[in-house]
């Protein structure tokens, strides 16, 4: 039976979900055939694997088209059709936790989560934060303003265009569909709103709330154990446009080194992998030995000195006027958890950057950009290939530095 078949006999349908009676059936042939694939070894030739894979194709197969068949004849509403699979499959039986660490009840539990994410947004080393506050003042005051760019309402017109519909709002209730739909005065309005704000290095309060969600990190795991969560933030989407906007603006200035290839326009994961494996077999095919230290630092983004970053940006020479604004908008950054539609208590947010801003990625490349330079710059430490120096791979968080002598891995670790 095909999907026009399962259609016919009333099994597909945009209404409801009461196609997956034929799906299920080939969901549960293609588990059968992988479970006999598995007893068997896993094997790569022969007529189990090849049943294997012509059931796995005949499932995925089954699903797409299915999506298809429903993006037509129900307006397109991709959403709609994924929503219904995963209320099918994904999340029939996942229910909140009535406890967690211990505590019972709705209120013990998000103070529980209150309480893990605040020591979460408090940096390791306080002294530290200071210090470079110390440091950021005195920069400040002494740094040439430099330019004030003014935003326009054709920049402001190709944020909203790049929105995406049907996004979780924030704590104000105001969602991207609102920005989008909007008459076209409203561009005129946002664009006062931004320069204001720009002009004066002041956000509006609701730009520095956030919402925070726990979720499981495994709908099959122990929701009664606090690590089993990772928190989203919902923030306002109105002060998402604005970063979107203020990273047009300025982009010239936010870069980062060309060993720095997350969260850039043409570069991805694949760009890191070919500089790392065409350095290596650049040594190796020279009989040369090289070691290679691989670095993740745990919640790199949620431990970021604000201040820190700061002084990084002026001496990045990124205009006064933006840092100002920045420095106004995270010393007020706040953030309440959501528990079963109970909040808490909002709480400040004294390190890290913003989670899912549009502007984090970039301040967090540019937070950790100085590690390049001072590999390159440490006086031998780290490959070179010619004069090229490619001692360090960056992707985001991940570091890999890449040396010839062990005493040099021994310093790289020391640096990153």
């Amino acid at each position: 039976m095909d999907l026009n078949e399962a259609r016919n006999d009333g099994l597909c349908g945009c209404s409801g979900i009461s196609w997956t009676i034929y799906v299920d059936n080939l969901k549960q042939k293609c588990i059968d055939a992988t479970q006999i694939w598995k007893t068997a070894g896993k094997t790569r030739s022969g007529e189990i694997n090849a049943t294997h894979l012509r059931c796995k194709y005949q499932y995925k197969k089954a699903i797409k088209e299915t999506a298809e068949r429903a993006s037509l004849e129900c307006n397109k509403d991709n959403v709609g059709f994924w929503k219904a699979w995963r209320k099918r499959f994904c999340s029939h039986n996942i229910k909140l936790t009535g406890h967690l660490n211990g505590q019972l009840g709705d209120e013990n539990i998000w103070h529980v989560f209150t309480e893990h994410f605040k020591s979460l947004y408090q940096p390791n080393t306080s002294d530290a934060d200071l210090d470079f506050a110390n440091k950021f003042e005195t920069l400040l005051n002494t740094t040439v303003a430099g330019p004030n760019p003014f935003i326009d309402a054709a920049t402001i017109s190709d944020c909203i265009s790049s929105l995406k519909y049907r996004k979780t709002p924030g704590h104000d209730g105001i969602s991207n569909d609102y920005i989008i739909y909007g008459p076209p005065v409203l561009v005129v309005h946002l664009s006062l709103l931004f320069n204001a704000s720009l002009r004066h290095g002041f956000v509006p309060s609701n730009y520095c709330f956030g919402v925070i969600l726990p979720l499981l990190k495994n709908k099959h795991g122990d929701a009664s154990k606090l690590d089993m969560y990772r928190g989203i933030t919902l923030s306002c989407c109105l002060s998402k446009l604005f970063e979107s906007v203020l990273s047009h603006v300025f982009e010239q200035w936010l870069t980062t080194g060309d060993l720095q290839y997350g969260f850039k326009k043409h570069s991805s994961c694949y760009h890191a992998l070919i500089t790392f494996k065409e350095s290596v077999k650049y040594f190796v095919q020279k009989d040369s030995k090289v070691l290679c230290v691989s670095l993740d630092a745990s919640k790199a983004f949620d431990k970021v000195l604000h201040h820190g970053l700061f002084v990084k940006l002026i001496n990045k020479s990124v205009p006064v006027v933006f840092i100002r604004l920045l420095s106004n908008w995270y010393k007020r950054m706040k953030c309440s958890v959501l528990w079963n539609n109970v909040p808490g208590d909002f709480f400040a947010v004294n390190c890290g950057v913003c989670q899912g801003g549009v502007l984090s990625h970039i301040l967090f490349s540019i937070y950790v950009d100085d590690l390049i330079d001072e590999l390159r710059n440490s006086g031998g430490y780290g490959i070179y290939i010619g004069r090229l120096f490619v001692g360090c791979i960056l992707y985001a968080d991940d570091t890999v530095a890449i040396i010839q002598l062990l005493r040099s891995a021994v310093y790289a670790k020391c640096v990153c």
